[in-house]
């Protein structure tokens, strides 16, 4: 039994690790598109997402979907704890859709677009 534990938390360990070498790839990435002009700042983004609602920045993810397509998915929460994901065109920096993450019941808003 400690073994299995001492297994399973040695997984979690390297699991974490693997996340944040992936995070920082993708953050030198977005910087050096960035840098060339390829992308939008994301700042006016994050600007842009709590104009639609109002809330704290939880995460900020910067994916390469393939073919020159770059998405940008800002995670804020509101007061009532429910998080929601904004997604923007990171080229054009057009707002794209915007879902619920966590918090709300299953499927209300998933998808949205506006």
């Amino acid at each position: 039994m400690v073994w299995a534990r001492l297994g399973l938390l040695l997984l979690m360990l390297l699991t974490g690790a693997v996340a944040q070498a992936e995070s920082e790839k993708d953050h030198d990435r977005a910087r050096q598109l960035r840098e060339a002009g390829v992308i939008v700042a994301v700042e006016p983004l994050i600007a842009e997402a709590k104009r639609r609602l109002p809330g704290r920045l939880l995460e900020i993810e910067f994916e390469d979907k393939g073919d020159g397509e770059y998405v940008y998915e800002i995670e804020l929460v509101d007061n009532k704890g429910v998080v929601r994901e904004f997604f923007f065109d990171a080229k054009t920096g057009r707002f794209l859709k915007e879902g619920i993450h966590w918090g709300a019941q299953s499927g209300e808003a998933e998808g949205k677009r506006r």
